[in-house]
Formats: structure tokens, sequence, C-alpha cells
């Protein structure tokens, strides 16, 4: 059962009618998940900004607070609200319509210090003829709806819930004079001498074979061979690393690394990770890429080429670091370990030698 928050007075998502028709309105919110009272608060304090400036009164907090009190069966997802029922508490409260939204939020720690968020509501709006009209604000912390990143977890919830708050008036056709967008955090590597004691971090064990959605290239005078892939700890994602060769006598090299949407089953995104072109004098190593890990979820991977070490954000289809490797690397594999302090790091090793770096957000 959800527990009822009382300091948030509005939450609209879907209205039968116009939102001008409404002059005044009252919302009880039952919320569970991290930080409650302060997601509450957050909702509150956005909602009532975009209502006042779109001319809409709330009911104000000691009167949504008896409404509450005496109308306890709003707590309950499955209760139907009648017009007797909303007749009544409304001559009481001099309002014309009453919102009941059940909102959900999570945290959970990144791979360098910082949180990720997602909220997401479901809102049913009751106008004086008990006619609801309901909507859920679309699930977060998937493809092209990322979570909400910061530095604390409260920082990224406040900003999670902003955005949802910012999704379901715009549904309703209020008018928004700006709208929240989800925050990130910039991330690179860095070598570390030391990685002091740290961990290997398990691998995804689910059997996908991902190979079959990559857009592998298949042409007389170009050729793709897949050199790596990895699937997702959560099973919904994968990667397929490629290598390129492109001529006959005078051959291109290079290598591409495809994200497959697993339930989708196709791929939504190619990360370059070698141009198809000659190898420079300082390229000690080949351009197809060794091995490819993801790193704690879908969103982040890591991959090693010849000569370069990546870290990309799936999700937003960014490279977020790149290292040239000295020396070149003819043969390598990607451990991803966890040190003591929570850091993640990535090791790559070649025979008997070891090289690490630290994820770090960026300075």
């Amino acid at each position: 059962m959800f527990r009822p928050i009382l300091s948030m007075l509005v939450l609209l998502a879907a209205m039968p009618a116009a939102a001008s028709d409404f002059s005044r309105v009252a919302v009880v919110v039952f919320a569970q998940g991290a930080e409650v009272p302060l997601a509450a608060r957050a909702a509150q304090i956005r909602l009532e900004g975009i209502l006042i400036d779109n001319g809409i009164e709330v009911l104000d907090q000691e009167k949504t607070q008896e409404l509450t009190d005496v109308w306890a069966q709003l707590e309950d997802p499955g209760y139907f609200v009648t017009a007797e029922d909303f007749i009544e508490k409304a001559e009481t409260y001099a309002i014309d319509g009453v919102v009941r939204v059940y909102l959900a939020t999570d945290v959970v720690a990144g791979i360098a210090n910082f949180f990720s968020a997602t909220a997401q509501a479901d809102i049913r709006f009751v106008a004086e003829d008990a006619k609801v009209t309901a909507f859920t604000t679309p699930s977060m912390g998937i493809r092209g709806n990322p979570p909400s990143d910061g530095l604390t977890a409260r920082a990224a919830i406040i900003n999670a819930v902003q955005r949802a708050t910012d999704n379901a008036a715009g549904e309703v056709g209020l008018e928004l004079l700006e709208t929240a967008a989800p925050r990130s955090i910039q991330l690179e590597l860095a070598p570390v001498a030391d990685p002091s004691a740290s961990t290997p971090v398990a691998q995804s064990t689910i059997s996908v074979n991902v190979v079959p959605y990559a857009e592998m290239v298949e042409e007389t005078w170009r050729k793709s061979e897949v050199t790596c892939e990895a699937v997702s700890p959560d099973g919904k994602m994968g990667v397929v690393g490629a290598y390129i060769r492109e001529g006959m006598r005078d051959r291109l090299y290079g290598s591409t690394l495809h994200v497959i949407d697993i339930e989708a089953k196709r791929e939504i995104l190619q990360l370059d990770t070698a141009e198809i072109e000659r190898r420079e004098r300082w390229e000690k190593g080949p351009a197809k890429i060794h091995d490819c890990k993801f790193i704690g979820s879908w969103r982040f991977v890591a991959a090693v080429t010849g000569n370069h070490l990546f870290l990309f954000d799936t999700e937003r289809g960014l490279e977020l670091s790149r290292i040239h490797i000295e020396g070149g690397l003819n043969k390598a594999s990607i451990d991803i370990l966890t040190a003591q302090d929570g850091r993640y790091l990535v090791a790559i090793r070649e025979g008997r030698q070891t090289r690490h770096f630290e994820i770090r957000r960026k300075s």
C-alpha cells in the first residue's frame, strides 16, 4: 500500500477537458521508493509554479490534509470514485477537480561515486462527473529516457521528479516556461599505478547470441569479422565488436562497436573505435577490438583495440573517454574491478602485463 504524502498539493496528467476549464483543484499523492518526502516536496514546488503560470488555483496544505483524512479510500489504487463521493467532497472544499497520484522513485549508486535516479507517476484525474482520465509517465532508465544523475542521491531524485512532473504537465496541455533536462555526470578513464585491493566484477551469465542482430558488412571488397561480444547484466542490451577490412592488395582497416537492443532484436547504435584507413606509424597494434565489457549496467561499456581503451555511454551514444595505449596491444582482454573504496577500475591484460585505469568523474 502506498503511504500518503500530504505536503504535495497537485500532480496533473491527462484532463478530460482543457486545463483552462479548471479553476481550483486538489490532489493527494501516495508515494513509495527512495526519499519519499523529498520527492513529494520537489514535485510540489515544480507543479505549483506551473499551475500558477497557467492560472490554476490549488487547495492549500491544511485543507488537503483534511480531505485526505475524510477520504481515506483514495490511498487504494483500486478504489473507484463515484459521482456522489466527488460532489460531497467538492462542495465542502470548493474544488472542481481531484487528482490521485501514485509516485514511485528509485536511486542506485553509479560507477564513479555518483547516483542515478528514476521517477514514474501513475496519475488519475477525476472531474466533477467522476469521469477518470489516467496517464502513466514513461519509465526512466531506458534508452531514450535516461536516468537522472547527481553527485548525491537527493540531487538525482530531485531532477528525476522534476522531469516526471514536467512530462505530466505537458501531457495536459499546460504551458511550460522551461523543462527539466536529464542531468548526466561526465566520466573519464585515468591510469592508476596502484589499483589497491580490488576484486573482479562478475559479468553477465545470460546466454544470448547477439551477433545475428549486428549489421555486419559483407561485400566483395569490404568485410566484417566479429572479434568480441557481451551482454548487459539485465540481459536487455548487447554489444558486438567488428573488425573491418576494405580493399584487396592495398588494404584499409577499421573497427566498430555495434550496440544491440536484445528485446527489439535489432541494432540501435554504432560506435566507431577505429576509422577505416591505413595504419599510421604510431599505431603499434591492430585496429581490431580485442575485448568489450559492460560496466555495472547496460549503460556503460569499455572496449579495447590494439591502440586505444574506450569508455562509452550507450544510452546517449557518446564516447566518454579514449586513452592511447603506448606500444600497442597485439592481443588483450578486459577485466572490470571494484576497489575497496567503491571505485570501478578497468584492467587490460596482455600476457603477464596488466594496466589499470580508474573510472572517475571529470573535474
